[in-house]
């Protein structure tokens, strides 16, 4: 689980944010959520 939280957290790409939304553990979807979060609130700028 590491490995995805880390990804989770530095990730910008939507493709593996995406897959991580979908994890099984809740850390690592709730951080992927949060950054889909915020670069959509980004590109909308």
């Amino acid at each position: 689980m590491q490995f995805r939280k880390v990804v989770a957290r530095e990730t910008c790409r939507k493709d593996v944010l995406a897959i991580l939304a979908g994890d099984r553990s809740e850390i690592v979807k709730t951080r992927a959520l949060k950054i889909i979060q915020v670069l959509s609130a980004k590109s909308a700028e």
